[in-house]
C-alpha cells in the first residue's frame, strides 16, 4: 500500500472517529432537535466518505481489501447513526403525544 492510500484512510477513519464523537456529545446534550440536524448532517458525510472509498477503490487496486475494510467499518457507522436517529425521532414523537 503506497503513502498516499495510508493517508487516505487515516483521513477517513479520523473524519468517521469525529463523526462518532459528535453523535455521542449530542446524545448526552439532550438538545433533540440539534441533534437530529447533526445525524442528518453525519450521515450525509457517511454517504459521502463511502462513495469517496469506492472510487479510490477503482484507482488503487492494489489496496482494495484495506479500502473495502474501511468501507465496511463506515457502513456499520451508518446504521449506527441511522438507529440513533431513528430512536430519537421515535422519542419525539411519543413525548409529543
Amino acid at each position: 500500500m503506497n503513502q498516499d492510500t495510508k493517508r487516505f484512510i487515516y483521513s477517513i477513519e479520523q473524519k468517521m472517529a469525529i463523526c462518532f464523537e459528535e453523535v455521542s456529545k449530542s446524545i448526552q446534550s439532550g438538545e433533540q432537535e440539534c441533534f437530529l440536524k447533526k445525524i442528518l448532517n453525519i450521515l450525509s458525510d457517511v454517504r459521502i466518505m463511502v462513495r469517496l472509498i469506492e472510487v479510490y477503490m477503482l484507482i488503487e487496486q492494489e489496496s482494495t481489501k484495506e479500502l473495502k475494510q474501511l468501507q465496511d467499518k463506515l457502513v456499520q457507522g451508518q446504521i449506527y447513526f441511522e438507529t440513533e436517529y431513528t430512536k430519537l425521532k421515535m422519542s419525539i414523537q411519543i413525548n409529543t403525544i
